[in-house]
This record gives C-alpha cells, structure tokens and sequence, in this order.
C-alpha cells in the first residue's frame, strides 16, 4: 500500500514545513492501513542511525502517542521527529533528539500553556530507510566519525 507524502521534516533542528513533490507517494508494509497515515520525508541527522536524512517516515495520525515513542510533532509552522517524553507531575512534554549536541536541541512545551492548544503531535509507525549502507551513521554511533 502506498500513502501520501505531505512534505518534510526536521530530523535537526526544527524546520518549518515546505514541500515542492506534489503528488509523492512512499510504501507502508504495516498491518493496520487507513486513508489518513501520511508519510514525511526525513531532513538532518539528530534522529541517527534510527531515522536518517532522506528516509521516508510513515506516521498515524489516529494512534494516540505515549511517553517514549517516536513522534512527528507540529507548532507554530515549525515541524520535527523526536523521541516524546511526558513529565505529567510537570506538566511538560519534551521532544528529545537521539543525538544531543549545541545543534540539536530538546524542546519542551508546558502542557498547561495557552502554546500546547498548537501543538500537534502525530505517532510514527514506520520508517523507510533509503540509505541502506550509511558508512557515517554508523561509524558516528561508535564514536569513530
């Protein structure tokens, strides 16, 4: 089954949605296939080896997100994949980067702010890797870069 690629996504720093391929499809081999699943294309590294720049990125807007998973989230124009993490003694969600560096930035929005009625946060069901052979992803998890 194939479903429709609605644009890109930061895997970096936060980008905000733009998309010139109209009409772009990618595949989803998964179980549980609805009209509504759409698929974003992967740009930056701070989601490596998992999600890498260029991979397609399968997500399911009906499937209600929990703490830990991979999410595709969404505010004030700005779009990014991240790891989502929920402090509800905090009221705070976070959206972390596998890789933490001066670049690649947590972000984190109280769940009781006027901001959290914005947010849109969208569970990942599967990605697509592109880059079957990513010598540099591999040799940066070893620290061997």
């Amino acid at each position: 089954m194939t479903v429709p690629v609605i644009g890109e996504t930061s895997c970096g720093e936060a980008i905000g949605s733009s998309f010139q391929d109209a009409g772009r499809t990618c595949y989803y081999r998964g179980d549980f296939f609805h009209p509504d699943l759409y698929c974003v294309i992967a740009s930056g590294d701070s989601m490596a080896p998992e999600i890498e720049d260029g991979d397609e990125i399968v997500c399911d807007p009906r499937v209600q997100p929990t703490h830990g998973d991979l999410v595709h989230y969404m505010i004030h124009g700005e779009s990014a994949v991240k790891v989502y993490v929920v402090d509800n003694d905090a009221h705070i969600a976070q959206f972390v980067p596998y890789n933490s560096s001066d670049t690649f930035k947590t972000r984190t929005i109280r769940l009781d702010d006027e901001e959290a009625a914005e947010l849109k946060i969208i569970k990942v069901v599967a990605v697509n890797k592109l880059k079957f052979n990513n010598k540099s992803a591999r040799l940066k998890l070893i620290g061997r870069s």
